[in-house]
């Protein structure tokens, strides 16, 4: 969030329910966190949506775990 508001931004992109997938997704690693904030910000954009929700991180992983098998 600290880093969304330094480049510029003003309303929440990250709803609760997405921010707790997050949470859940990433075992609380810095790098993981922002791998999947990144990925989820690129998926909004792509859909043309203004907020990231928990649908959206996982699909998100989904791709991930099916790209890993």
């Amino acid at each position: 969030m600290s880093r969304l508001k330094w480049a510029g931004c003003s309303v929440p992109i990250f709803k609760e329910d997405a921010l707790a997938a997050i949470r859940e997704y990433s075992y609380g690693f810095p790098r993981l966190i922002g791998n999947i904030c990144e990925e989820a910000l690129t998926y909004a954009m792509f859909c043309d949506r203004k907020t990231v929700d928990a649908d959206m991180i996982l699909k998100i992983k989904m791709t991930n775990d099916m790209s890993t098998n």
